[in-house]
């Protein structure tokens, strides 16, 4: 009898396993579902913004602290899932599902759970399921003994306390929250940063000014698609 029970345990283990594996995809198909209803398939729309029939917006994107910018690119990991999907791989389309692949990123800490499979080219942001819940009753984390993340508002807005102090935490380790991608968007129409730095590509780059503009596009859509996918767990929660 024993035996029987620890062999249903683990079948269902790896049955729970392998659904968790999918769920990358499934966030993924929501944003390329809700991609093909939305505004940004209006050419004339993106007109307004100067990149109004641009379907490609290279394969770099930036991950942007206080102090550094640092060129991420595309990978075989994501670029597979978006592939499978028969979406452009950089396109906007390509980027936002990008955005909803990558929020899922972890280490190897996380293993067990079947959440992993990511490049783990991005070490600064990673652990990112551990801050994909709140407690809306007692505005806080997870928590199990203690608390293991930050709240998904805070850690989607990149706030302080959405409620009580909504303005940008500094501190955040969480690169592609809405501030972020307002960042990003700015640069990207402007030319240079916010507080009027021109300052806005990584040293030794070498690209020219629009292929850096593209690059902050890019960062933008992925960013968006960071935040929306939290809209994709409610849906298929």
């Amino acid at each position: 009898m024993k035996l029987f029970k620890v062999s249903v345990i683990l079948y269902l283990w790896f049955m729970a396993h392998g659904a968790m594996a999918y769920e990358i995809d499934t966030h993924a198909r929501i944003t390329q579902k809700a991609y093909e209803i939305s505004v940004l398939k209006d050419d004339s729309l993106l007109a307004d913004f100067a990149i109004g029939g641009v379907d490609d917006f290279g394969h770099n994107y930036f991950d942007v602290s206080d102090d550094e910018i640092i060129v991420r690119s595309t990978n075989r990991f994501d670029n597979n899932i978006i592939g499978r999907s028969g979406a452009s791989l950089t396109s906007i389309q390509g980027w936002l599902m990008r955005g909803a692949i990558r929020e899922d990123d972890c280490s190897t800490f996380l293993v067990w759970f079947g959440k992993c499979g990511n490049p783990l080219d991005d070490p600064v942001n990673e652990n990112r399921p551990l801050n994909h819940f709140f407690d809306p009753i007692n505005n806080r984390p997870l928590t199990i003994g203690i608390e293991l993340g930050d709240t998904a508002v805070n850690w989607s807005l990149g706030t302080y306390d959405a409620f009580t102090l909504p303005i940008h935490d500094n501190r955040f380790i969480n690169h592609f929250t809405m501030f972020d991608a307002r960042e990003a968007q700015y640069r990207a129409l402007t030319g240079h940063a916010t507080d009027g730095s021109k300052n806005i590509a990584p040293l030794g780059l070498g690209a020219t000014e629009p292929q850096i503009r593209d690059a902050y596009w890019a960062t933008l859509f992925r960013a968006v698609e960071n935040r929306g996918f939290h809209h994709g767990d409610m849906n298929h929660a």
